[in-house]
């Protein structure tokens, strides 16, 4: 009984830990479960995170200056409808200048980001870096749930596009946006698509269904390709119905059809919303933009298109050389059948096919073993069509695009290609499991290297400056990588260099309109400016920017009529440019018709009343008005809303010295001085000072002038004028020796030298001087410059007791000037000296004349007539 009891009991015993075995063994697999899950989606979102976190502190960049800072959807300062009515850079999208790219939905993303954080550069990018993981980790939920991977598979491609360098642009550039918000949706439309796919077609499933439309136009409203999303669902639709058993197609088909009627439909009216809402035409691209679509060839075009299809494949696989541009000829025309470039189209054509060729071989294979059921394997041919699906719009296949190639349209293409990479490594591991280990840390080497690619990339985005360095590094064949950094250089003063590049974009690509126009505004010889002007005109007729260039440099050389016909011109192609209509009144108000200035200063204060020119405009006309307390406000207004301009508090400035308001001129000057440190801005507070009486503080100024260096002749021109007149003669000697050093054929200079000589009586240096002088007066013919030369060296000559070459310059300084009483006076004198009686008499009447009450004169004129008295003559 006890041995009964005890097997019992031991049965009982082994029975439970039995069952607790079982227990612990599904509890394990439970855990492990969950921990796989937990893996597949914290490690690719925690390396999406930090594959981007050195992006972060980028500034905005190329397109984001104008599709963000500059743009009046996102700042604003526009009703929040017109972000539905206008493209992604603020332009109305039905006119033609626009690019059509009609994305709403992110400029209102960045009209958010604007309300909530203001124009700081690093919450955009930290939106964009979300978006990024969150895309991330759809993807690695889509490829488990949706095309069923397995957990490594689908962590695998979710760490390949997480970390994927091809995606730099799209993310680290704010404007790149657009293709994450898009794949974001595309994601969410495929995710329901595949929950509608019920074979029975319960009510329940036509939720998803739905959903599923809703998020393929919303994917649209982020990028134009996000509408490809419809035909990704309805190619997966297909794929399944293919590995779905003989039994279940008809069934399924049924289904099928349905959807796919639906998601035509709702295909054709979201495209008419969208071609209607552009106006009904495509966008207008420049030869520069896409080479191949300008082509007379058939051929030419068809295998350069092609070839670039290829070149994108091979992005994907082998991201080492990335730009930010791919225009002009970064991938030159394949316009020759041998041209071996034709060879890498074959290889990827053959690589695409030859994986739906085995996918549809292992179908047959398997069916030939049961007919009851289909092998789920269908990875490739979705990760086929999810490459090349979203790739059709950047194909030139169905329209022609404004680009030759574009990385960050490769972001939702990727998804598909990172699957393809993830399914052929797990394939390999099952093949050849022996060598997991080995694999599986070749995985990791790769994935380390791409985020190394990555970050590196990320730092190219920066600033304008690293962008162009890198594009010109990359890219050196490319002439708008050139052009964009002439651009940055020219926005740093940094002169030579830019004309360079802009050289060598033209050398690169002389019909580069831009590029002619711009390197034009940087030369100093106006027969080049001119022609480049001209080719910039001939090349693109309707260039704004080269009517308004050319007609400010002909109304400048004197042809005011041409170039106002240029201006006119200009206004005619764009009267919604703001700079165009202010540089228009500038030249009007030159030429004295205020009216008609204001006029044109009033439109674009209507278009852009935050535009400060206008207001400086505003400024100069009320100043040439007298009208100075007004266009001091004005000019304040300017620089309120331009404060990088100090010279408008300049401006003010005067107005304020104009009205005797000095305390109020010098505050506005010292301002300008604190935010930008200029020499002539200090002058102008130097020549404030002096007009206010401060002498001790103009010079004061002055030494500290001289203390910056590199001063300009003219302002050491005056500080020397400034110490003469208060004695200091030895440093106004020093500094005016240094100013002749630099520049000899400067009457105006040699005068004052020569001036500051006389005055430390230094005559015979100072008749070398104004013998200069009075030699490059008479090549000039300038009368006034001369009276004044003869009479400053006679002087020298009646101070050294050459009276006969003093009387020599008098005559000739009353040649000039008939009625000038001190010449008169001087010869006079001499005359008076050498005896000669009746001249002197003459020139002293005449003196007396023109300047009567003159002491000297008098004197002269008395003692003169004391001296005819004892000569017995008399004065008649």
């Amino acid at each position: 009984m006890f041995y009964r009891d005890k097997s019992l009991k031991q049965s009982e015993n082994n029975n439970y830990l039995k069952i607790n075995h079982n227990y612990k063994k599904k509890s394990a697999s439970v855990k492990l479960k969950t921990n796989w899950i937990n893996v597949i989606y914290l490690l690719p979102v925690f390396v999406a995170f930090i594959s981007y976190i050195n992006g972060l502190t980028g500034d905005f960049v190329h397109d984001d200056v104008y599709a963000i800072k500059k743009n009046a959807d996102v700042l604003g300062k526009s009703d929040i409808v017109n972000v539905f009515y206008n493209d992604y850079w603020g332009l109305p999208v039905h006119m033609n200048e626009s690019h059509k790219s009609y994305r709403p939905l992110t400029v209102l993303t960045f009209r958010l980001n604007h309300w909530l954080f203001g124009l700081n550069s690093c919450s955009f990018h930290v939106v964009n870096v979300c978006l990024h993981v969150m895309v991330t980790a759809l993807l690695v939920y889509t490829c488990r749930h949706v095309i069923g991977l397995g957990e490594k598979c689908s962590c695998i491609a979710g760490l390949l596009f997480a970390v994927h360098p091809i995606h730099a642009e799209a993310v680290t550039g704010i404007v790149g946006r657009a293709d994450v918000l898009a794949a974001l949706f595309y994601l969410l439309s495929f995710i329901a698509y595949s929950r509608s796919m019920n074979v029975n077609q319960d009510q329940t499933y036509h939720v998803p269904f739905v959903i599923s439309m809703i998020m393929a136009g919303i994917a649209m409203l982020c990028k134009e390709t996000g509408v490809t999303a419809i035909g990704l669902c309805v190619v997966y639709d297909v794929i399944i119905l293919v590995n779905q058993s003989r039994k279940q197609k008809t069934v399924y088909m049924k289904s099928l059809v349905t959807r796919i009627a639906l998601a035509a439909c709702w295909t054709v009216v979201i495209l008419s919303l969208r071609i209607k809402i552009m106006g009904r035409h495509l966008p207008r691209f420049t030869h520069s933009a896409n080479p191949a679509s300008f082509s007379d060839s058939m051929a030419t075009r068809w295998m350069t298109y092609s070839y670039l299809w290829s070149y994108n494949f091979w992005l994907m696989l082998l991201p080492y050389k990335l730009c930010y541009d791919w225009q002009h000829a970064s991938i030159p025309l394949i316009e020759h059948v041998t041209d071996l470039r034709n060879l890498a189209t074959i290889i990827c054509i053959t690589v695409i096919m030859y994986i739906v060729y085995q996918t549809f071989r292992e179908w047959r294979n398997i069916q030939r073993k049961t007919e009851e059921t289909r092998p789920s394997n269908h990875f490739m041919l979705i990760s086929v069509a999810m490459t090349t699906i979203p790739f059709l719009p950047a194909s030139n296949l169905l329209f022609p695009v404004g680009f030759v190639l574009a990385e960050r349209v490769l972001y939702i293409p990727s998804m598909g290609f990172c699957i393809c990479v993830a399914v052929g490594i797990c394939k390999l591991q099952e093949r050849w499991s022996v060598y997991n280990h080995h694999m599986m840390s070749l995985t990791c080497l790769v994935l380390m290297m791409l985020t190394f690619k990555t970050w590196k990339q990320n730092t190219t985005w920066q600033s304008r400056e690293t962008l162009f360095r890198s594009g010109i590094q990359v890219m050196p064949h490319n002439a708008k990588v050139h052009f964009n950094y002439a651009n940055f250089l020219k926005s740093c003063d940094m002169t030579e260099e830019a004309i360079y590049h802009y050289k060598t974009a033209i050398s690169l690509d002389d019909h580069y309109p831009s590029a002619h126009n711009n390197l034009a505004t940087l030369l100093t010889d106006d027969i080049e400016v001119e022609r480049h002007l001209r080719r910039t005109i001939m090349l693109q007729p309707n260039h704004q920017r080269a009517h308004m260039n050319l007609g400010s440099l002909l109304f400048n050389q004197g042809q005011r009529s041409l170039g106002a016909s240029y201006l006119y011109k200009a206004v005619d192609i764009d009267r919604t440019n703001p700079e165009v209509l202010t540089t228009l009144a500038h030249y009007l108000l030159e030429v004295g018709n205020i009216t008609e200035a204001e006029y044109y200063l009033r439109q674009a204060e209507d278009i852009d009343p935050e535009y400060s020119d206008i207001y400086t405009l505003y400024g100069s006309i009320y100043s040439k008005q007298g009208r100075h307390s007004e266009a001091a406000k004005y000019y304040k207004k300017a620089y309120q809303l331009d404060t990088s301009q100090t010279v408008t508090l300049v401006h003010a400035a005067h107005a304020h010295q104009y009205q005797g308001d000095f305390i109020e001129a010098e505050k506005l000057l010292k301002q300008a001085i604190d935010i930008k440190p200029n020499i002539n801005t200090f002058e102008q507070l130097a020549v404030l000072y002096y007009n206010a009486g401060r002498r001790t503080d103009s010079l004061e100024v002055y030494d500290q002038i001289e203390r910056m260096g590199d001063n300009s002749t003219d302002t050491q021109h005056r500080y020397a004028k400034l110490l003469a007149s208060e004695g200091d003669l030895e440093r106004a000697e020093m500094i005016l020796s240094r100013v002749i050093l630099q520049n000899d054929s400067h009457i105006e200079y040699l005068k004052t030298f020569a001036q500051v000589k006389s005055k430390l009586q230094k005559y015979n240096e100072a008749l070398d001087i104004l013998t200069r002088a009075i030699y490059l007066g008479e090549s000039v013919g300038n009368d006034t410059v001369l009276e004044r030369l003869y009479l400053d060296r006679g002087n020298n000559y009646k101070d050294l007791e050459q009276y006969k070459e003093a009387l020599a310059d008098y005559e000739a300084v009353l040649r000039y000037n008939p009625l000038h009483a001190m010449a008169h006076g001087n010869c006079g004198a001499i005359y008076h000296l050498n005896g000669n009686v009746e001249k002197a008499k003459y020139h002293y009447e005449t003196a007396n004349e023109i300047q009567p009450g003159s002491k000297i004169i008098q004197e002269n004129l008395f003692k003169l007539e004391r001296l005819l008295k004892e000569r017995g003559l008399g004065v008649s």
